[in-house]
C-alpha cells in the first residue's frame, strides 16, 4: 500500500508520530526526543508509559 500511495485524509498522521516520544514504539529509529529529553529523562518517562498500560 505504502509503495501505491494512497490519499490524504485529515486527521492522518502519515510519519507515525504522535508528538509524544516516551511512548513511541519507533523511538530508537528517531532523534527528536534528544531535543527534549536527556537520556537519563526520557529512560526514565518511558519506564512510566510503560508501567501506565
Amino acid at each position: 500500500m505504502f509503495k501505491e500511495g494512497f490519499e490524504v485524509l485529515p486527521g492522518w498522521v502519515h510519519d507515525f508520530c504522535s508528538g509524544y516520544c516516551p511512548g513511541c514504539e519507533f523511538a530508537h529509529y528517531c532523534n527528536v526526543w534528544q531535543e527534549h529529553y536527556t537520556k537519563e529523562e526520557f529512560d526514565e518517562e518511558r519506564k512510566k508509559t510503560s508501567n501506565d498500560t
